[in-house]
């Protein structure tokens, strides 16, 4: 599974993909179109958890500061 996780909490791009259950991902020159539902709070921690490890000290002051898994909304793509 793929995740979108927001570091910063809510952000516009949270709100525009929440309003339309979809969205477009571009890297390497390469778009993909994908679909998204919103993680419910509490099943949030594990991808939080495995995010942090992944992204390391870049976010670290973002769960620092909003240490709480409602603040970091996340969401299953496809």
């Amino acid at each position: 599974m793929t995740y979108l996780v927001s570091p910063y909490g809510e952000s516009d791009w949270v709100r525009n993909l929440r309003a339309a259950g979809k969205g477009e991902l571009s890297r390497k020159g390469r778009t993909e179109a994908f679909d998204a539902v919103e993680v419910p709070v509490d099943q949030r921690s594990p991808v939080i958890a495995r995010y942090r490890e992944v992204a390391g000290r870049v976010v670290s002051p973002c769960f620092t500061k909003l240490p709480d898994a409602r603040n970091h909304p996340v969401f299953q793509i496809d």
